[in-house]
């Protein structure tokens, strides 16, 4: 699969016109997608798992938003810090 999206971009650097062929490979996959999808299996699961992926998303959100403070904090505490390049 990987080497799918290679060619197809190294397809479109070699493509001058607008429609280039990864956008098309990606419409195609999420095509495929919507098809199989059966809204009716969805709602027998019903709420619990909308839940979960929200509570794991504010929970992801949160520890990328604390992460600057937490350097922020490091930095201060010690002056001769130097971080690997």
């Amino acid at each position: 699969m990987a080497i799918t999206f290679d060619l197809l971009e190294i397809l479109e650097h070699s493509t001058p016109t607008a429609q280039k062929p990864y956008r098309w490979a990606f419409l195609l996959t999420f095509a495929g997608v919507g098809l199989r999808t059966n809204l009716r299996e969805l709602g027998k699961q019903g709420a619990w798992p909308l839940i979960v992926g929200a509570v794991g998303e504010i929970v992801i959100a949160l520890i990328t938003l604390a992460i600057p403070g937490v350097e922020a904090t490091t930095l201060a505490s010690n002056p001769t810090y130097d971080p690997p390049l």
